[in-house]
């Protein structure tokens, strides 16, 4: 996680990683703590830069059920990879639920619905969340702009996600150590009736990373 001397981190800007299936597993399978971070790559990047930039990047963080009972109650599911987050220069996660109060459950097998209780954990160990997955929606647009809002109030940037589809296919721009980078989240996981619109909001899908779309969103954030 990025200290005193962490890159610049565009502040306005709110992966495209396959998801796999959903298992078949019961409802009640053990949720543990440990459970919240399934994925870790380090990422180094240096290109033409003479400095090495790293990229903490994990995969799904689920912080409902047992997970967010645990943070509820003063434990930390990241406190086994902790030292690792802190060296990175920006550290980013895959928010797979939604983190709110409001909304109704989707009829889907699997719905995820966090306390915004967890919000302080994401901020002391991520530096920037990816909206883009199949339970950013399990609780509906009232649920999604509510865990939008919380995000900005805890100064937690976000991508892949948005109020419209403006906003949910903008890059996250990452500036240091000579380099610029620019990180994009996408969706390739039914429902597709979440996807961002003009005027809704949602998550972006899939079917935009086969066009010309992604390169047009970093050539807006980065001319």
């Amino acid at each position: 996680m990025a200290d005193s001397s962490s890159p610049t981190i565009a502040p306005d800007v709110p992966s495209r990683i396959p998801l796999e299936k959903e298992q078949a597993v019961p409802r009640s399978r053990d949720m543990s703590p440990r459970a919240a971070v399934v994925l870790f790559f380090l990422i180094p990047f240096q290109m033409l830069s003479a400095q090495e930039l790293q990229l903490a990047v994990v995969g799904d963080v689920m912080l409902a059920e047992l997970v967010g009972q645990t943070i509820s109650q003063g434990g930390d599911p990241f406190g086994d990879v902790a030292g690792i987050l802190k060296q990175a220069d920006v550290a980013v996660a895959n928010l797979e639920c939604v983190v709110a109060t409001s909304g109704i459950e989707e009829d889907k097998p699997y719905t995820f619905r966090a306390s915004p209780e967890v919000l302080p954990a994401v901020k002391r160990h991520f530096d920037v969340v990816c909206l883009a997955n199949n339970h950013t929606g399990d609780f509906g647009h009232e649920a999604f702009l509510e865990q939008l809002a919380l995000l900005k109030q805890r100064g937690i940037p976000y991508f892949g996600g948005g109020k419209d589809c403006g906003e949910a296919r903008t890059p996250f721009m990452i500036e240091a150590k000579g380099m610029r980078i620019a990180l994009l989240g996408y969706n390739d996981f039914k429902p597709r009736s979440f996807e961002a619109g003009p005027s809704w909001p949602g998550r972006w899908m899939s079917k935009s990373w086969r066009t010309s779309r992604p390169r047009e969103a970093i050539t807006r954030q980065t001319s």
